[in-house]
């Protein structure tokens, strides 16, 4: 409930930069990670994560692996890591 009316306040600007904050380190932290293997560990929605690795590739912050992995529903999914300077 509290969350609930604390989340009220806070703009929707803010939440979508620290979920990016959230992704960036969660992908330093284990290396690479696919959308659905960061809406696990962040627990966030899949619409908000895919949102953020959309934004954070726009910024050049992450890239693509190459590799792909299968999600829990079996089905293919990128792979991304933190892109180098």
């Amino acid at each position: 409930m509290i969350s609930t009316l604390v989340n009220r306040f806070i703009s929707p600007s803010k939440v979508r930069g620290q979920q990016r904050v959230r992704i960036l380190e969660k992908i330093r932290e284990v290396d690479t990670a696919t959308c659905c293997e960061l809406e696990r560990l962040l627990k966030i929605c899949h619409q908000a994560a895919s949102a953020r690795i959309s934004e954070l590739k726009k910024q050049n912050r992450i890239e693509e692996t190459g590799e792909m992995r299968l999600t829990q529903y079996g089905r293919p999914a990128h792979v991304y890591r933190i892109k180098e300077k």
